[in-house]
């Protein structure tokens, strides 16, 4: 988790990344939180495309990764491609979709 606590870390000061591809990075909710402070309204980041794909996620990484993205005017682009989600993320994924102008989920 050190990792993901140092990338998110840099996304604060780093605002010019405007894309984000993490497949297959082994993400956990624990590095989704991380990921949602950072992407969060406290910060000003430019990250248009965000790709978790093929990460072990879960319904949990999904609601800690909405609280912080949930008011990101910038994204775009989400994918959660096979993150083991299931039927208890859809209020995540909502909240998520009633603030955000996502072009691709």
């Amino acid at each position: 988790s050190d990792v993901y606590k140092r990338q998110c870390q840099f996304l604060t000061i780093g605002n010019s990344v405007e894309s984000l591809d993490l497949l297959r990075n082994k993400i956990t909710a624990v590095g989704c939180d991380f990921l949602g402070k950072a992407l969060g309204p406290s910060f000003d980041t430019k990250i248009n495309n965000l790709h978790l794909d093929f990460n072990p996620i879960g319904s949990d990484g999904v609601d800690k990764l909405a609280n912080g993205i949930a008011q990101n005017k910038a994204l775009t682009v989400l994918s959660l491609t096979h993150c083991n989600l299931d039927s208890k993320c859809a209020p995540a994924i909502c909240r998520i979709l009633i603030y955000l102008s996502l072009i691709h989920i």
